[in-house]
Parts: C-alpha cells; structure tokens; sequence
C-alpha cells in the first residue's frame, strides 16, 4: 500500500499526483549502527519508469521518478542527524561538492537541525521537472530544483559506495538485474 503525502507536504502538480499514485516499492531496509536499528527505509519508484538492463543504477542516476522514506526507530539530534548526511554527502562527492552545490546541500542539511524523534520519518521525493521535495518530520520544505543534489542523494544510499551495502541490498531486493 502506498500512504498518501501527510497534509504538511507540499501540493504537487497533477502529472506528479499520477506519478505518486503509481509508485512501487522496490525494497525496504534497515539503518544500524552500533547493532542499533536507528532507521528503517522503503523506496519507491514509477511503475512506468524506464528502468532499463541496471535498474539499480538508473534509480540511483536518471531523471525519473522516486521516493525513499525514512521511518526512524529511535530519537536522532540535528548535529548527529546532519553528519550522518555529511558523511553520505562525503561518499558520493569525495570530500567537498563543487560550490554550485554547496548552498543546495547546506540548505538540505539546515532542515535536519531540529533533530527526529522515533516514530517521525524523513521523506524524499523527486519528480523530474519539479526537484526534490523533503518532508522532516511532518514539515515540508521546498523544493531543491537541481538534479544533482537529488542524484547525489540516491547515490548515497545505491551508489557504488553507498552508506551501507546490506541496506541498498535491501532498498532494491524486489528488482531483478540480468
């Protein structure tokens, strides 16, 4: 079953409301650390999106539809919750992203100050066209237009150096590459 956005989320265009009805769930996963769960995951995608002979890595690269849900299984504060971002970040971009990121990505980053609680969730959707909308914890901020940030992100659970391999294992059991 795939839950409708929370009311804090964004109105997003018609085409984009096609696009949430038809999401499926690729797989979902958990985040340890410490052999702590501190979140759970689910991603998404468009049934009818071009996946092609890797879907993995189309996901993860193309300008199609997804959306990865993390549902936090125990209390994590903004400077725990923004390196944890960071350290991703320093996966996908080795260190510093070019300046035209920056102040993409330190926006991203400032909406996690606040810390989550367990029970809240983080979720990232990106439509093609319209950027990548963030919900933290039932606040829904706007929109980030450039595509890179929003690869960067899925690179930094499904990229070649992802944050943690059981857990893109487990974000794309349901697919099946040749």
């Amino acid at each position: 079953m795939i839950r409708r956005p929370p009311r804090s989320t964004p109105l997003y265009s018609s085409a984009a409301s096609d696009v949430y009805k038809r999401q499926i769930a690729t797989g979902s996963g958990a985040r340890r650390k410490l052999m702590v769960t501190v979140y759970a995951a689910a991603l998404y995608v468009d049934a009818l999106a071009p996946l092609g002979r890797v879907p993995v890595s189309t996901i993860a690269s193309a300008d199609i539809p997804r959306r990865l849900v993390l549902s936090f299984r125990r209390d994590v504060d903004g400077n725990r919750l923004k390196e944890g971002m960071r350290d991703g970040f320093d996966l996908v971009w080795k260190g510093k992203p070019g300046p035209e990121l920056a102040d993409d990505l330190d926006l991203f980053q400032s909406w996690m100050a606040g810390g989550i609680r367990s029970g809240q969730t983080i979720e990232l959707t990106y439509l093609p066209g319209e950027g990548l909308y963030t919900t933290v914890a039932g606040v829904a901020h706007p929109a980030i237009t450039r595509p890179d940030i929003a690869r960067g992100i899925w690179h930094a659970w499904l990229g070649v150096e992802p944050i943690s391999g059981k857990l893109k294992r487990g974000l794309v059991r349901f697919l099946v590459e040749p």
